[in-house]
């Protein structure tokens, strides 16, 4: 931290009196002093008030300046930053196939950050990078059609995307995640139910520390223009508008 800017500092243990902190000056020995002027406000008789002068004060702090922190410093040490293994994360779909059957399918290459703010958890963030193509249903021609432009049009949409605009913790270990997901150039607000369901480390030499998270949503994917369908004749569609969506993410901290 430099202590020549005039950058605000979070000071303790300060004189009542003190109102304002000026600039913070200079370094001497092991010893930061900083100037601190004290201000009182008179208000005469007619009511008016005016800014008067107290007096100034030098207060020493040992350690240079060790017991200060900014702001920013003091946010900044509660937050880490953890990678998704895409080994041990699964996006999982599901929808209605002929109004009453659910087909699941899943994406196998997904990517992402999270932030946590361990201090204030709405301070957390999440970002999440989907590789279309590799959508897997268990059946190849009906991936191939999921995968055209009925569907994802994966030849020029392909990657799916989702970053949180803002988290709202509902206890210590579940929240609301709000973000931005885009689907085929469409992009739509959505809301994932999250839940923190662990915390450790793996049992080996240098293993980083592990979190895991799942989270659900529902989305309609004429939303986002994926409107393809066929009429039955017994009524009803082919392919259902609602699509569950569920996620177990497993992450590694990175600092």
């Amino acid at each position: 931290m430099d202590l020549t800017s005039s950058e605000h500092v979070q000071l303790t243990d300060l004189p009542k009196h003190v109102h304002l902190c000026s600039r913070l000056l200079d370094r001497r020995s092991e010893t930061w002093y900083i100037y601190v002027v004290g201000y009182i406000v008179l208000e005469d008789e007619m009511g008016d008030s005016k800014i008067d002068k107290e007096g100034t004060e030098e207060l020493p702090f040992p350690n240079g300046g060790n017991n200060m922190t900014t702001q920013s410093e003091s946010t900044a040490t509660t937050r880490s930053i953890w990678k998704l293994d895409p080994n041990h994360t699964l996006v999982e779909f599901s929808g209605k196939h002929m109004m009453f059957t659910t087909v699941k399918g899943h994406f196998k290459n997904v990517n992402g950050t999270i932030v946590l703010d361990e201090a204030d958890p709405s301070r957390s963030s999440v970002e999440v990078e989907i590789d279309a193509s590799t959508l897997y249903s268990g059946v190849e021609r009906r991936d191939t059609h999921l995968k055209s432009p009925d569907f994802l049009d994966i030849q020029n949409y392909s990657v799916i995307t989702f970053k949180s605009t803002r988290v709202e913790p509902e206890s210590n270990d579940h929240a609301k995640v709000i973000g931005d997901l885009t689907i085929r150039g469409v992009t739509r607000e959505v809301v994932l139910d999250t839940e923190l369901t662990g915390r450790g480390k793996m049992p080996m030499p240098g293993a980083p520390e592990t979190v895991g998270f799942e989270a659900r949503t529902q989305i309609n994917r004429k939303d986002f223009g994926l409107t393809w369908n066929v009429a039955l004749e017994t009524g009803g569609l082919l392919v259902g508008d609602i699509i569950k969506i569920e996620l177990a993410v497993e992450a590694h901290k990175q600092s």
